[in-house]
């Protein structure tokens, strides 16, 4: 349990020293940690493959399946929370000895071999939904360590890579609302939507509620 503390601790720290700077790994898994000649763990191979086609095959592959959250499947970027899903899968493997896919579709157990609040944590870690994982590695850290417990909220606030992307689908929806509005004067004319009966005729109850009624009054054509 000693080793694998300070083994996360070193992970969690550094993936919470990227995302503090707008940076997702998006490639976390245990093929992308090195061990230096004094036990230290280092993360290599950041950034998935630009390359659509390259991408898909990567996630898809054996070797990564276990550690893809299961918003990348549909998702268009990762996030940090995908990195923390990765890096808890690692966890998983790394102090139970097998695949959290082992026992798919259904969830895999909690961790028996260590203490409670290490595999309730790495639980959390491995929510199937984002919103339900930590709010950042430093609070996944500090829940493995048992400081903090596991149900505690998440911050409050949010990473700055994601206040990019929030950012960006903000203003493209206001240049989509602003095209239909557009669209729809456009469409409009000069009719205003407004219906044109005969008072001869009698106009529907439903009709004279919800219409503004312009009365046709016939002229003579000289």
């Amino acid at each position: 349990v000693v080793s694998f503390l300070k083994f996360s601790d070193t992970i969690c720290d550094a993936l919470d020293h990227c995302h503090e700077a707008g940076v997702v790994h998006s490639d976390m898994c245990p093929e992308n940690i090195m061990l230096t000649s004094e036990d230290e763990a280092r993360i290599t191979s950041f950034g998935i493959p630009q390359d659509v086609k390259e991408a898909v095959t990567l996630l898809c592959s054996e070797s990564r399946m276990p550690f893809v959250a299961p918003e990348l499947y549909w998702a268009t970027c990762s996030a940090p929370e995908t990195d923390q899903y990765a890096a808890a899968c690692t966890f998983y493997e790394m102090l139970s000895g097998r695949s959290p896919l082992e026992n798919a579709p259904e969830p895999p157990p909690p961790l028996d071999n260590v203490p409670s609040e290490i595999s309730a944590a790495i639980m959390r870690g491995m929510s199937e939904e984002a919103g339900d994982r930590w709010g950042s590695m430093r609070q996944f850290h500090d829940g493995l360590m048992g400081k903090i417990p596991v149900d505690t909220l998440r911050k409050a606030g949010i990473s700055p890579l994601v206040k990019r992307i929030l950012a960006g689908v903000g203003a493209a929806a206001i240049v989509i609302l602003a095209m239909i509005g557009l669209h729809g004067l456009i469409a409009g004319g000069d009719s205003a939507r407004v219906s044109t009966v005969n008072m001869d005729e009698p106009v529907p109850a439903v009709l004279a509620e919800s219409t503004k009624v312009i009365p046709v009054v016939p002229q003579e054509v000289a």
